[in-house]
């Protein structure tokens, strides 16, 4: 994306008033690194900063027509110039540039010609043969641009808010689908879609148009001359604009010049949804996939930049814009400079959870109109300056005006949610994909349930966030907001703190009515809100607060966004998704054994974040989000009737919670019957919480000066359950072992601080304990602990079956010891001869 900037009419045509636009311009060089350039006509200045995607050699701007009359200055992407250029044959054109057949079309038809081209663009326009200008914005505004209005009686248009705001008396969002012309001083729509008026459409659902329609979209998005990739979360929507790109890519220009195989890239905390399941589409599709990771601090770090560039105060934008601005700065180094991407397709299709609740056809539809005007406030936003903030190009196919046209004539009864009907979320465009003999997608993959890319990314990272807003601001600050912000007065201490952040930017008055405001829950508008009453005591636009529809929806503890003080106490925010327990991957834990396959009881992934110094067990007990342990509060022990069959432990130094009896053979055996989904789901549920509050001491272990407690509790009735684990000072370990004729392993280790060396040595013994021993239901385990340097590494866990693998790392950020690698730590064989009595007793 380029940016613009241009004052019209500002009755100073000084050196320095062009020394002062220039140095306007450059607050937007982010946006155009390539080049910058600057005209002046009279009063009358346009200045820009390209980036350079289309004819990089000769594309510079701004751009003129023929006699160089007609001067414009443009944001953006025409994708059908080619055949405009022909219809324009008495015509010469300077530059290969797409955006050169704009003063071209002026010249041929006036004002007229907007609707004709096929794009992303903001433009202005200015004739200097009367003085007369124009000013247009794109059809859904993914191109983003602002006017504002001079004391001198001056005209002011910037891509983003930091090029005019110090300079104009009031400025605004510039309407999308709308053109400003100086003849008659006002805005004017150019844009009327038959779905703009929130008629009810009645045209039947042809899923092979529907597919030809997107397929079109993304293989017009494909004009480029410089390298580019595709941003792949895994889930529906960039996972078919990935598989029809790669499909359609070998016959392209773009691939003559940079090659055939597509690039990829996803971010996301270790472990999140979405690195997994791009993962799995990659590899399906066979791109060149690029993991980026990022750590709760990096984000909270990266916020203040965040709110710079993107310049808003809205939530939900924040929370998906800052893995993408991380992400797109790795892209960016790698030398891509433009991409396409996912969005529009749940506004288009009722995407979000909360559509589930639409009491009608006519409310859904009505719904979707309002979502897709709005866009331009929010995930238009958030994709076109996130990127553009490292000089990155973001195109988004679903919202190809001639798609948005297709897919918003359907009758909306198509794209109604129907669990009985086995229709979910956009159902109508997974069925338009979901081909048999040439597949687009694994079908796993098409039928994802729907995750909002700030959850997708890690429930953590919502988590994260609120748990350090907490941290910043008080209860007082809170009850005072109203007075402090009287706009949009934010109701929970997330969104006041990042308020704070942008009045600090931009404190002018007309910055903060810029920015949308209202009730939301799951990213609905506040029309929707009115569906469900339950929603209105959970204003939260995380997908995860549909409570009911989501898989791991907030529970009843979360009101108003925030979480309880406790649980946001257990998250450090120090080593991102590595100090969490993530609610996802419960998430995707519960999901997979609902599908049906025993084997996911052995491929969960759990962790266990030991704390930094010994805590009493029970305090581990108690209520927890979507049944994941690590949020449990120590308020509300649990009591042996919530857990099936269960008995109760105890010591001499603590009250322990229940214990499963055979809970994970039911499990296991379960998970065969599709029929029964929902019960297991529940099963699960109870045995992850019973599996993490199991605690019954078996033998006391003392190395190296760290006392270790080491248990193992194999289960009465379940030859394959058996539990083991060893807790110690500044150490957590802990080996997981339950499953059907399969078993699983996990090891975490968190905040090893001074104990390195002991917990090292600790480690290495479990390990070859476990190796060796011979424990009920599990002679065949084998677990592999390695050091890296000072970055411990848990790999490789096999059990004799080579689909199940573990990999997972840790970085302990952790100082070297002197001498560390010469100091072999004795007494390793003692207590690997303890651990493996301990497994024989049992």
């Amino acid at each position: 994306m380029c940016g613009i900037l241009a004052v019209l009419g500002c009755s100073d045509d000084s050196q320095a008033k062009r020394v002062r636009v220039l140095e306007l311009s450059r607050r937007l060089k982010h946006r155009g690194p390539d080049w910058s350039g600057i005209y002046q006509h009279g009063d009358c200045y346009l200045a820009h900063q390209r980036l350079a995607i289309v004819d990089p050699a000769s594309g510079d701007q701004p751009l003129y027509n023929e006699d160089k009359k007609i001067v414009v200055t443009v944001n953006g992407e025409i994708y059908n110039h080619e055949e405009l250029r022909l219809s324009l044959h008495n015509h010469k054109f300077r530059t290969g540039s797409d955006c050169d057949v704009i003063a071209h079309l002026y010249e041929e038809h006036g004002e007229n010609f907007v609707d004709m081209l096929d794009g992303i663009f903001s433009f202005v326009l200015l004739d200097t043969r009367d003085n007369s200008f124009l000013v247009a914005r794109d059809a859904i505004g993914i191109t983003s641009l602002y006017i504002g209005w001079g004391l001198d009686g001056s005209v002011w248009i910037s891509s983003e808010l930091k090029g005019l705001h110090d300079e104009c008396e009031h400025f605004e969002s510039f309407p999308p689908g709308h053109l400003y012309s100086s003849k008659n001083g006002c805005l004017r729509r150019w844009y009327n879609p038959p779905w703009f008026s929130e008629a009810i459409p009645s045209t039947p659902y042809d899923p092979l148009a529907l597919r030809r329609a997107f397929e079109n979209a993304v293989i017009k998005r494909l004009m480029t001359d410089v390298p580019f990739g595709v941003l792949l979360s895994g889930g529906l929507d960039s996972s078919l604009v990935a598989s029809i790109t790669s499909r359609y890519l070998a016959g392209t220009k773009a691939a003559k010049h940079w090659g055939a195989q597509l690039h990829s890239f996803c971010v996301g905390l270790e472990g999140s949804p979405d690195l997994k399941a791009a993962k799995e589409v990659a590899d399906y599709l066979g791109t060149v996939h690029h993991e980026f990771h990022f750590t709760v601090q990096d984000g909270i770090d990266a916020i203040e930049d965040v709110i710079y560039h993107i310049e808003t105060y809205d939530v939900t934008t924040i929370r998906a814009s800052t893995p993408m601005f991380l992400m797109s700065r790795k892209i960016k180094s790698l030398g891509v400079k433009m991409v396409i991407s996912g969005e529009g397709s749940d506004e288009i299709f009722g995407g979000y959870l909360y559509f589930h609740k639409a009491p009608n056809k006519e409310e859904f539809h009505r719904e979707t109109c309002r979502k897709i005007k709005a866009l331009h406030q929010y995930d238009c936003l958030r994709a076109n300056k996130a990127t553009s903030a490292w000089g990155l190009e973001a195109r988004v196919p679903f919202l190809d005006k001639e798609f948005v046209n297709v897919a918003m004539s359907i009758d909306p009864e198509w794209k109604m949610i129907k669990p009985e009907q086995g229709r979910i979320e956009k159902w109508i465009l997974r069925r338009a994909f979901d081909d048999e003999k040439q597949p687009y997608l694994p079908k796993h993959i098409l039928y994802r349930q729907k995750e909002q890319f700030s959850d997708g990314v890690g429930y953590s990272w919502i988590d994260g966030l609120k748990a350090h807003a907490d941290q910043h601001v008080n209860d007082k600050m809170m009850l005072n907001a109203a007075h402090i912000f009287p706009h949009n007065t934010p109701t929970t201490k997330e969104a006041y703190y990042y308020r704070m952040i942008f009045e600090r930017f931009f404190p002018q008055n007309s910055a903060r009515l810029s920015v949308p405001g209202g009730a939301s829950v799951a990213c609905s508008t506040a029309t929707a809100v009115e569906w469900d009453a339950a929603w209105s005591k959970n204003l939260d636009p995380s997908g995860r607060a549909a409570i009911g529809v989501h898989n791991s929806a907030y529970e009843k503890h979360l009101v108003n966004g925030n979480m309880n003080s406790k649980i946001m106490d257990s998250i450090p925010l120090t080593n991102g998704v590595g100090g969490h327990v993530g609610i996802s991957r419960s998430s995707a834990y519960i999901n997979k054994c609902s599908s049906g396959s025993s084997a996911t009881l052995a491929q969960s992934k759990e962790v266990d974040v030991g704390p930094s110094s010994p805590r009493p067990l029970a305090a581990l007990a108690g209520p927890s989000i979507a049944g994941d342990p690590s949020t449990r509060s120590s308020e509300q022990p649990v009591s042996s009737n919530q857990v099936p069959n269960a008995e109760v432990a105890s010591d001499d130094n603590h009250v322990l919670a229940p214990r499963p009896v055979g809970l994970c053979r039911e499990a296991a055996e379960r998970a065969e019957e599709k029929e029964n989904n929902k019960h297991l789901k529940e099963l699960v549920v109870w045995w992850k919480k019973a599996d993490e509050e199991l605690r019954s001491p078996s033998h006391k272990v003392k190395t190296l000066g760290s006392d270790l407690l080491l248990r193992s509790r194999p289960s009465a009735t379940c030859p394959n359950c058996a539990y083991a684990a060893a807790f110690g000072h500044n150490l957590s370990l802990k080996f997981s072992m339950f499953g059907h004729d399969k078993a699983a392993a996990i090891l975490k280790i968190h905040d090893l601080q001074k104990e390195l060396r002991a917990a090292k040595e600790a480690k290495k013994a479990c390990a070859e304990a476990l190796e060796q021993g011979k424990t009920e239901g599990f002679s065949a385990g084998r677990l592999v602990g390695r050091t890296e340097g000072l970055n411990n590494v848990a790999r490789r866990l096999a059990d004799g079956f080579d689909q199940h693998r573990l990999d997972s790392s840790l970085d302990t950020n952790l100082q070297p010891y002197p001498e560390e690698e010469e100091n072999v730590v004795a007494g390793s064989d003692e207590f690997e001869v303890l651990l493996a009595e301990v497994g024989n007793r049992k």
